[in-house]
This record gives structure tokens, C-alpha cells and sequence, in this order.
């Protein structure tokens, strides 16, 4: 089977209390956890396969966003009626509809600044001041020459 590249996007969570919990901390749990919710409305959730390779990005307003913090490959993919939450109690989410799980997973020693490696990428928008929304939608399938690029600039931070 061909291993595929993905980008899955984390951002800021609400709290049930109205704050919001900055998204590092979100993915730091997760990771944690080795196990990565993927939801009814993902971008992509039906492509992703065991084995695949995926790139963590720290999206919205709080303190390390804008970031790729680390990667990692799929271990196994459960999916099903069975599958319990992977956040939180306290966080507002919904039930996943798959969750990955994790293994190979490599935090980097310096985070990478997104924007800079987006703008080398195929699918990065004419319109620079829009680049986020080629993140939308949690999960971003890269190309193999897009994974190249993005592979490249990582040994830059390293």
C-alpha cells in the first residue's frame, strides 16, 4: 500500500466554561494519549490509512500557533458505534467518527513556522493573505513533491 502525507490541523478548543484551551494543549493530550480524533466533518477522513504519515499543525490565536509542532505515523485506524471520546470531558466536542492511533511519533526540537513552507506548496493560495484556509477542514492531503518541500525546509529547523 502507498503511504500517503497529511497535515492535521488542531486549533484552540472551548472550554464548557467559555474560555478556550490554546490548541498546543489540545494536541499535547492527545499525543500523549497516542490517539488523534478524526470527525464526521474531517476533510479527507476516508483516505487516511494505517500507515500513512502525518504532519501536525498548531492552528488558532493562542501561543504556538502557525506552527508544525511534530509528526507521526498511523498506527491503526478505529472506527465504529464503540469509539469513545479522545479530548477532554471539559472540552466541547462531539463523539469522533474514527480515531487514530498513533506511533512513530517524532515533536520537534524547534517548531516550524507554517507559512514559510506553505508558500513553496502547489496548493498555496494566490492570495497570500488567505493562506489559512488551505488548512480548513482538520486534515490537508500533501502530494509527494509537497511532503518533499516540507521535508526539506524540516531539516533547516533540525
Amino acid at each position: 500500500m502507498q503511504k500517503n502525507y497529511f497535515i492535521l490541523a488542531v486549533s484552540d478548543a472551548e472550554h464548557y466554561s467559555g474560555c478556550k484551551i490554546p490548541a498546543i494543549e489540545v494536541a499535547k493530550d492527545r499525543l500523549d494519549q497516542k490517539r488523534w480524533p478524526i470527525y464526521a466533518n474531517t476533510r479527507n477522513r476516508k483516505i487516511i490509512n494505517e500507515g500513512d504519515l502525518c504532519l501536525i499543525y498548531v492552528g488558532g490565536e493562542k501561543e504556538m500557533s502557525g506552527n508544525f509542532y511534530g509528526e507521526f505515523t498511523i498506527e491503526k485506524i478505529e472506527s465504529g458505534r464503540r469509539i469513545t471520546l479522545v479530548d477532554k470531558e471539559d472540552i466541547l466536542t462531539d463523539t469522533p467518527d474514527r480515531v487514530i492511533h498513533i506511533k512513530d511519533l517524532l515533536i520537534y526540537k524547534e517548531p516550524m513556522r507554517a507559512k514559510t513552507t506553505l508558500k513553496k506548496m502547489s496548493f498555496f493560495p494566490e492570495n497570500e493573505s488567505r493562506w489559512g484556509v488551505v488548512l480548513m477542514g482538520g486534515c490537508r492531503k500533501l502530494s509527494e513533491p509537497d511532503y518533499e518541500i516540507y521535508s526539506s525546509s524540516l531539516m533547516l529547523v533540525k
